[in-house]
This record gives structure tokens, sequence and C-alpha cells, in this order.
């Protein structure tokens, strides 16, 4: 969905792709504070991490002001890897013991995208992503895969905009996702009206896409790199 560094949603090689996610919630006090805390923790996991990290905040969605880091990898290994080199990292530590007087009582959620259309290469890490969610219907998995990669395309071919399509493999089971990035909100807003405006898009959603994902559950968020 993201990428911190080395392209906008770049994946390093072909084969297997994974986005790993971590998003926190806090209580809406001392903003600044904990602002120049969560680039002091981005800035210290990159330097521990073997895959780059992103610092992202949503806009314009439930949950405003969440903070969400990102990074890509080719395997689990690699995640395990970066996992195991944080938890005994004393500095690391100590700023994760920081964060916890602004505990809001919110859960920390993890979570992890394998992606089977991947992000494209690009020069620069975006800076706005949206990730539309969705979850395949019973008796609809396969046709409902079939479905999200043509929808990827399909959003391409209306706004001009790469969007990757990917699985969860934690969280909601059955659950995909559309990653869309953008340069600026002038091209998201653009994109949105270009979508928005194209008939042949939305008579594929109202036909081919409408039971094959459930009702009433798929969301859109907007996220803003801060990092």
């Amino acid at each position: 969905m993201l990428r911190a560094s080395g392209g906008a949603l770049a994946s390093s090689k072909e084969g297997d792709m994974y986005l790993f996610y971590r998003s926190a919630r806090l209580r809406t006090t001392d903003v600044r504070e904990q602002l120049a805390w969560a680039g002091a923790i981005t800035e210290k996991v990159n330097h521990i991490s073997e895959t780059p990290v992103s610092l992202w905040s949503t806009v314009f969605s439930p949950a405003s002001g969440t903070l969400t880091w990102t990074t890509f990898a080719d395997s689990l290994a690699v995640l395990e890897a970066n996992n195991d080199k944080l938890v005994v990292d004393s500095g690391y530590l100590d700023l994760v013991d920081q964060a916890g007087k602004w505990d809001a009582g919110q859960p920390i959620d993890d979570g992890l995208l394998q992606y089977l259309v991947e992000p494209e290469q690009g020069d620069q890490p975006p800076a706005y992503v949206t990730a539309v969610r969705a979850t395949l219907a019973p008796h609809q998995f396969i046709r409902g895969i079939e479905v999200g990669i043509e929808i990827a395309a399909r959003v391409k071919a209306a706004n001009g905009i790469h969007t990757s399509f990917a699985t969860s493999m934690t969280g909601g089971y059955g659950e995909v996702a559309w990653l869309t990035g953008f340069e600026s909100i002038e091209q998201l807003e653009s994109s949105e009206h270009k979508l928005n405006a194209d008939a042949n898009f939305l008579s594929y959603i109202d036909s081919d896409a409408s039971d094959v994902y459930l009702a009433g559950v798929t969301t859109q968020t907007v996220y803003r790199r801060i990092i």
C-alpha cells in the first residue's frame, strides 16, 4: 500500500510481496509531542529494520489521526528478522514505553497483506494512498479474486492511476483491498472525479461485482504520508 523509500509502492523483485502494517490511535492530546515521538520511533526502526518503514496518518476518514507504520517484504522470514532485531533493541523499547502516556484504550493493530496485483515502481513515494477494503462473500472466493483483479485494471483504465490488489493474511478472513497511491491531494481528487464519472466502471461494479463481496462492510480510507 505504502512505501517508505525507493519508489511509490515499489516491489524489489518478482514473486511474493507482502505489506506489513501497524496502526495505533493515541489520545488527542499533546499532538506536537506525539508527532515528534512518532518521527523518532520511525527513524529508530529504519536504523534497525532490513526493510524501509513509512509513517502515515489517516485523513478525511473514520478514526482520524490514526498513525500507521508500513513496510514491504518479499518473505515472512524478513518480517520475522525485523521483529527479532527490534525486540532486543533497548532504544526502540524505550520509545515504545514512552507511548504509554498517550494510551487511549485502543488496541494496537498489526496486519499483513499479500499482493495479487503488485504496486507499480516509481521514482517517488506517494503523498497519499486510498485503501478500499471489502470482504469476499461465501461461495464467491474464486470469483471475488478474479473480479478484484479486474477492478484494479478498470480503475487504471478510468483514471490512469495504477491500483494494486491484495488479500489479507490476518484480520478478517476473506478480506481484500485495493490500494492506490497519489502524488498530491489534487491528483487524488481528480482521480475520484474520473472514476465516479466513468459509466463503464460503474456498470461493472453494479453487475459483476454486485454479489461477490459482502454488502454493507466495504470501507474506504485515505492515508497521508508523514515520513
